[in-house]
């Protein structure tokens, strides 16, 4: 048994196709104050010089075949010596004192898995927009994002890791539903809000969110899994609050047209030209906020069809 007041800490993160941005992350980790630890990559499949970057730079590098951020993660705490292991990723730029507080509580006994604080990168909140992406995470809200978080190796052991159920290139959910296992395994978390990374903010594209919704499918299998995270969601059945505005929307039209033929064509001129009146302080002209208003009705109603699908496939209603 390790003793846990000296315990071996491994860093693993799992990067696909971002030599550049990793640099960064291994940067930062070469400037951590506090405990002696080994960072372990992992390769998923990248198409340009992950591997041989991150091995110059003489961390462990291992490389696996392309099935995802869990199946890489997977390879690397197997492979990884700790008796604690961080999770980060190849987008977050950890602060100094990240692992040191990160593994505190771990180290003092008061749990057996920690999440960190996460928030924008700050010279990057200039590319913030209606589609960019990013993270900000300030308190456990309950889906334990692997971006920041530590876990005893023997529970990742006893647990049996991430689960390959959640495997593949476009899963994810992997996380989540391997800290709920740890819960109900009687594994107890905390959150350690001065273990702070800053995770990069995503320029704003509607192109690449339309491509990401496929992801939200794993959704809803995390909350097949584990029902508990229904307590986490807008009135238990919906991922977003604006799934529900939407489709009482959708009925309000299908309610109108059987009134009138013309009426959801009518109703839909007035909600557009009440949208600019309301917006007509943004600095975009009437037509790109036009457009941008049909942008954001196409991704509920794409994201409204993928949970739909996904909820018949895993016969679990989440919308």
């Amino acid at each position: 048994m390790t003793d846990s007041s000296n315990p071996t800490v491994s860093v693993v993160i799992a990067t696909h196709g971002r030599a550049r941005l990793l640099a960064e992350t291994l940067d930062a980790l070469d400037a951590q104050e506090g405990p002696s630890f080994e960072v372990v990559v992992v390769d998923d499949d990248s198409p340009d010089d992950t591997s041989e970057m991150a091995a110059a730079r003489g961390v462990k590098a291992l490389r696996v075949r392309r099935g995802g951020p869990g199946r890489a993660r997977q390879a690397g705490w197997q492979a990884a010596a700790g008796s604690v292991i961080a999770f980060t990723d190849d987008d977050c730029v950890p602060t100094p004192q990240w692992l040191a507080e990160l593994i505190a509580p771990i180290v003092r006994g008061d749990a057996d898995f920690v999440q960190g604080r996460t928030l924008p990168r700050p010279d990057q909140l200039h590319l913030r927009g209606p589609w960019s992406r990013t993270q900000r995470i300030v308190s456990e809200k309950g889906f334990y994002e692997t971006c920041n978080i530590a876990y005893r190796r023997d529970a990742l052991e006893r647990l049996g890791g991430f689960s390959p159920e959640y495997e593949g290139p476009f899963t994810s959910g992997e996380d989540c539903d391997l800290a709920w296992r740890a819960k109900k395994a009687g594994y107890r978390s905390a959150f350690a809000p001065d273990a702070l990374v800053h995770h990069a903010v995503w320029p704003s594209s509607y192109r690449e969110r339309i491509r990401n919704i496929r992801r939200r499918e794993m959704v809803v299998r995390v909350v097949r899994d584990h029902p508990e995270i229904r307590a986490l969601l807008y009135r238990r059945y919906f991922f977003r609050s604006s799934h529900l505005r939407t489709l009482v929307a959708i009925g309000g039209l299908v309610g109108a047209g059987s009134v009138r033929r013309w009426l959801p064509a009518a109703i839909a001129g007035v909600t557009t030209i009440g949208y600019v009146v309301r917006t007509r302080d943004r600095p975009q002209p009437a037509a790109r906020r036009v457009l941008q208003l049909g942008q954001i009705v196409t991704v509920q109603l794409l994201e409204l069809a993928v949970f739909i699908r996904s909820s018949i496939r895993h016969r679990t209603l989440l919308l």
